[in-house]
């Protein structure tokens, strides 16, 4: 009966072995991922200091979004891989207007920042038209992931962007600003 019970142990391994080197053969034959320069992008998000109490994230953009910010957003202009999009929202719709426009206004005549940044103050009640309902998707997730400020490098594909934006972080904009002019 031992002998029995060993030898079914055995034959048991040996099923394992082989399944294990069939799953790592099937993973040497699959097509590799295309990369793209998001990929090599990925460890070389920046880390803010000073930020206590700011509900802020820094992550790669899907590639949907990158196309849509290039080819059909209101963005496309001022998308360039030369100088980082500084979003951020105005208009009665947005109850931190004011603190934004406090804020940015003196840093978009700042050659500091104007070297570096593309300002663009989203109008929050603006309507836009859309071709596709993708397309209309692609811009809701984006406008999601931006929430009421956000910057986004386009030449790495990454965006910053704040949760909840109030006084508190409208007043850190321009140290957010000289953290992320090398990013």
């Amino acid at each position: 009966m031992q002998y029995f019970v060993v030898v079914l142990i055995l034959i048991f391994a040996i099923g394992l072995g082989v399944s294990s080197c069939n799953d790592k053969k099937a993973q040497e034959n699959a097509k590799p991922e295309i990369q793209t320069s998001k990929v090599s992008t990925m460890n070389t998000l920046p880390e803010l200091t000073g930020m206590d109490g700011i509900n802020y994230f820094v992550k790669n953009l899907p590639d949907d979004i990158v196309i849509y910010l290039q080819t059909k957003s209101q963005y496309k202009n001022l998308y360039s891989p030369d100088k980082k999009l500084v979003i951020y929202y105005v208009g009665a719709d947005c109850p931190y207007a004011k603190a934004f426009t406090d804020a940015i206004d003196p840093l978009t005549s700042n050659s500091k920042y104007t070297i570096k940044y593309n300002f663009y103050p989203q109008n929050a009640s603006g309507i836009e038209k859309y071709d596709t309902i993708e397309e209309a998707q692609t811009a809701t997730n984006f406008s999601n992931t931006c929430q009421e400020f956000c910057i986004v490098n386009p030449s790495k594909n990454q965006i910053f962007a704040i949760n909840g934006i109030g006084d508190q972080e409208a007043a850190k904009i321009p140290e957010i600003l000289d953290q992320l002019l090398d990013w």
